[in-house]
């Protein structure tokens, strides 16, 4: 159950945020700028971007892991579970 919850559930993560792209759309000041000072910008706002998606994914991974983890000893005491009850008949 708790697997279902963790890869079903959208993390959040960074983008560009609203007043930058009315910013940029709305004056002239961002076109004024030179192509390389644009790209760095860009580039600045993807890997923003891809290191919350990274950690939101790390987050992820952990929680999956731990599921995982449960998941195994609930097997396990169920099987010890069911070892008992036959062994245990006379």
């Amino acid at each position: 159950m708790l697997a279902i919850l963790v890869q079903t559930y959208g993390f959040k993560y960074e983008v560009i945020d609203r007043e930058s792209l009315k910013e940029v759309a709305g004056t002239n000041a961002a076109w004024a700028q030179s192509a390389d000072h644009a790209v760095r910008a860009e580039v600045s706002q993807q890997v923003r971007t891809i290191c919350s998606l990274r950690n939101g994914n790390d987050t992820k991974a952990k929680l999956v892991t731990a599921s995982l983890t449960f998941q195994v000893v609930a097997i396990f005491l169920l099987s010890v579970s069911v070892g008992f009850e036959l062994y245990g008949r006379p």
